[in-house]
């Protein structure tokens, strides 16, 4: 039975144990298995257009966002969940728990971090086992406990949804808090390309002797960003030691070496230690994790960074002007004087006296183990008193053919950032996808996954679900056929 244009549509995610497909089965009458284990009971995703006082909606449930046991197929499911159709809400599920920045926090950015910020207005927490609330003097009543958690969510996490259960509450008290809680959003259709896709979701669950390994590398990415921060700190307080330009050079410089001692550091060691060559599905899993892991540790770290740059690198606006792509060459230059009018490809400013100039690269050298600036001479100093002699000493760059500069093409956003900031996260998994051993493990694990599945007349999940066929199971945001089972 097809759902009409106002019924609203919601999904249920949440980690392993929250009580999500309790939930479920509530306000559907359904009867799915969620008993309380180390892996995730419930492997498919169902539906159910559930009924209460003339009012319906539309209602998935699915596997745990955080499941020990075969992680990728689990993603892989909740990828396609999520972009079966599209949906007014998606209703998180995080246990009650009074320490809430810590525990019932910490539980929801686990699970929202496999949503793209255009569902982030579409997310309703739904805080369960509230019957473990126990009165003290700080919070007497569950009324002020329910108060605060709504407070700190919104401070924390901009959440203004909320949702309590326990194990009173009723199945038409559910179905109308949640059903409030989404009616009044419109619809979005979530997509996520498989960069994204494996950005976003949990690829592999490191287990066993496994996670002394991931114990390991996060001590190593610790380890090492840490003494970063001690020498970009060590720059700030001593700044007045070197000019103001080559402060900022230092900043962009510490910004690159980070990312690129990460890389050599701490994902070529990984590499070498498990072999180069990544003959499992598992291996190439694992390599993903590790270079989320490094990317989120050289995420923060070039925030920190950029906090004492004068002109933000990621704010392409304020370079879109000033920097542009001879029409001949394809050189990219910066203007630092003059008009928009006629010059030359590889024109120098008019103010370089290169007489006395030695040309360096700024990097970062450890000091007694500690990181500080250094220089590295490119271009041994000119000893001369002609000005013009030293100028033509100089390397050449540029095809040196007149162009006029308001004439020349803007260097587009994507390209600038290429240029002020270090590889991204996305070029990294990009090169997954070009890999033909990786794609080949890829649609074969797929190909057995069955993201979807039907409820039989007693509630429960039938044996055989819905097979994605491996030719289209690639294709993003696609619609999969699901029947849903109408409560009359």
């Amino acid at each position: 039975m097809a759902a009409r244009v106002e019924d609203p549509t919601a999904i249920l995610i949440g980690k392993v144990g929250a009580g999500k497909t309790t939930i479920f089965n509530k306000v559907c009458d359904a009867n799915r298995d969620a008993d309380i284990t180390d892996d995730s009971c419930t492997r498919q995703f169902v539906s159910k257009k559930v009924f209460y006082d003339d009012m319906s909606m539309v209602l998935y449930d699915g596997p745990g966002c955080n499941s020990k046991e075969d992680t990728y197929a689990h993603s892989y499911v909740l990828r396609h969940g999520l972009t079966c159709e599209p949906l007014n809400g998606v209703f998180v599920a995080v246990e009650y728990n009074p320490r809430i920045r810590n525990n019932m926090g910490g539980d929801f950015y686990e699970v929202a971090k496999i949503l793209k910020k255009e569902a982030y207005d579409h997310i309703v927490v739904v805080v369960t086992k509230m019957d473990q609330f126990h009165p003290d003097s700080k919070f007497p009543t569950r009324k002020s406990m329910e108060a605060h958690i709504r407070k700190s969510f919104q401070m924390d996490y901009g959440m203004n949804q909320l949702v309590f259960s326990d194990v009173t509450s009723t199945a038409p008290m559910l179905f109308h808090d949640m059903r409030k809680a989404v009616a009044q959003l419109s619809k979005v259709q979530l997509s996520y390309t498989d960069e994204e896709f494996l950005e976003h979701f949990d690829l592999k669950a490191w287990k066993g002797r496994e996670q002394f390994d991931l114990h390991r590398l996060k001590k190593q990415i610790e380890k090492l960003c840490a003494e970063f921060e001690e020498g970009l700190q060590h720059l700030v307080a001593t700044q007045q030691n070197v000019s103001p330009q080559e402060f900022q050079d230092y900043v962009y410089a510490i910004i690159q070496q980070n990312r690129m001692e990460l890389e050599e550091n701490v994902y070529r060691p990984f590499l070498h230690r498990n072999g180069e060559d990544e003959i499992a599905f598992d291996d190439y899993a694992a390599s993903i994790e590790l270079q989320k892991l490094i990317h989120r540790a050289h995420s923060d770290f070039r925030n920190e960074a950029k906090k004492h740059l004068l002109v933000n690198p990621d704010n392409t606006n304020d370079w879109r002007n000033a920097i542009r792509r001879c029409q001949h060459c394809r050189e990219v230059w910066v203007k630092v004087e003059g008009c928009d009018g006629a010059t030359t490809c590889g024109a120098r400013p008019s103010n370089i006296d290169a007489s006395s100039t030695a040309y360096y690269r700024l990097l970062w050298e450890r000091v007694e183990g500690k990181l500080r600036p250094g220089k590295f001479l490119m271009k041994p100093e000119v000893r001369s008193t002609k000005k013009t002699e030293a100028i033509s000493n100089l390397k050449p760059i540029g095809c040196g053919k007149s162009i006029v500069w308001s004439d020349q093409a803007v260097v587009p956003p994507c390209q600038l950032d290429c240029l002020f900031s270090t590889q991204e996260l996305e070029n990294i998994l990009s090169s997954f996808k070009m890999d033909k051993q990786f794609q080949m493990l890829k649609k074969r694990k797929e190909a057995e996954i069955q993201p979807f599945g039907e409820l039989d007349e007693t509630g429960r999940d039938k044996k055989q679900g819905h097979a994605v066929q491996p030719d289209v199971d690639m294709r993003v945001g696609m619609r999969v056929s699901v029947r849903k089972v109408a409560s009359c």
